[in-house]
Parts: C-alpha cells; sequence; structure tokens
C-alpha cells in the first residue's frame, strides 16, 4: 500500500485509494503530496492515469511512493523470527554448495552462487521484519541497524569463499548475523510491548 501526504502531524499520511492513479502530486493549497485524482487504468499494470502514463511513456520522472507492506495481524515476532531461521538455514546448505562449485568448477562461479544466496537472505530478512514493523503505529520504530550488517552479506560471505575460509568459519559468521537479526526483532517487540 502506498501513503500520501506525510508530514510530522500526519506520520503515516493518507492511505493509496486503489481505484486512482499512483503518482504523488502536491496539492496546490496545502502544498502537500497528494494521491492523483484521476482513474487508473493506464501503463504499467494498469496503475496509471492516462496523463501519467504518457508522461511515463516519454521518460518523464514522476513522483510515486514507495509501495510500502500492508500490516498483517497474522505475522507477529515469533513467525517472523521462524522465517528468519528458515532463511538462515536455507543459506547455510547453500554455503556447502558454493564451496563445492569453487573445489569443482570455478572458485568464482562458487563465490557468486554465495552472493546471490547471501543478498537473497539479507533481502528476504528485511521484508519479514518491514512486515511485522508494518504492524505497529510508532514510525520510529521503522529505524533498525540491519543496515551495519549488509555488507557482511553482500562482501563478506561471497568473498570468503575466493579467500577459502573453512566451512566452519563462513558458517560461525552466518550463524552471528542470524543472531544479531534475530536480537533486533527481539528487541524491537520489547520496545513494542508485544
Amino acid at each position: 500500500m502506498r501513503w500520501y501526504g506525510k508530514w510530522a502531524g500526519e506520520p503515516k499520511g493518507t492511505p493509496e485509494d486503489t481505484t486512482r492513479c499512483i503518482v504523488s502530486i502536491i496539492d496546490e493549497k496545502t502544498k502537500l503530496t497528494k494521491q492523483c485524482g484521476r482513474k487508473r487504468g493506464y501503463g504499467p499494470n494498469g496503475l496509471f492515469c492516462k496523463q501519467h502514463a504518457d508522461m511515463l511513456a516519454r521518460n518523464i520522472k514522476l513522483q510515486i511512493p514507495e509501495d510500502e507492506p500492508e500490516a498483517n495481524p497474522n505475522v507477529n515476532p515469533t513467525n517472523t523470527i521462524d522465517i528468519i531461521k528458515k532463511t538462515f538455514a536455507e543459506l547455510k546448505e547453500q554455503i556447502e554448495v558454493a564451496i563445492r562449485i569453487a573445489k569443482t568448477q570455478d572458485v568464482y562461479e562458487g563465490a557468486e552462487h554465495l552472493r546471490k544466496h547471501s543478498i537473497s537472505t539479507y533481502e528476504r530478512c528485511n521484508e519479514v521484519i518491514s512486515i511485522l514493523l508494518s504492524n505497529f503505529d510508532n514510525v520510529t520504530t521503522k529505524k533498525l541497524g540491519l543496515y551495519k550488517l549488509a555488507p557482511d552479506f553482500y562482501s563478506f560471505l561471497p568473498t570468503s569463499i575466493k579467500r577459502d575460509i573453512p566451512y566452519e568459519e563462513i558458517t560461525k559468521k552466518v550463524e552471528k548475523l542470524e543472531s544479531a537479526i534475530i536480537d533486533e526483532v527481539e528487541k524491537l517487540c520489547r520496545t513494542q510491548e508485544i
């Protein structure tokens, strides 16, 4: 769901009207952003009005709010942590595959294999945490420390294959990353008193 007209007095803004164009425009009276008032049905996925679809086709930059995950009452801290653990278990399996590729085929292919799975793990964790966060009203909770861990997923893990770091050492690093992410979720949930 997209949100329009966010400001300090209305931090959540106005929710998207799914019958109208998704482009964010400036309200002349309030000078805040608002959703375009024209009906959808044009452009990619039929999300735009005819005018904005035409502008998009001409590569004119349009303001489009990010599509935020909707609150899901079925998502709770336990589910989120379970998904994170499962995602990391899959990553651990892929470490073995990457090492096998590096030893039997090409070290760079092994590193690339682990890079793809590392990034996918990081993005999946961010996604499930975002869904959990969408259930909280407090906007300040959206600032988690996960971005500090990104270099480990994007760089350290893939290069560990190239540097021939032993499986046990890589796995230990992955377990530390998993623990750090779960700690962040638990800390967040304690502050939100779930």
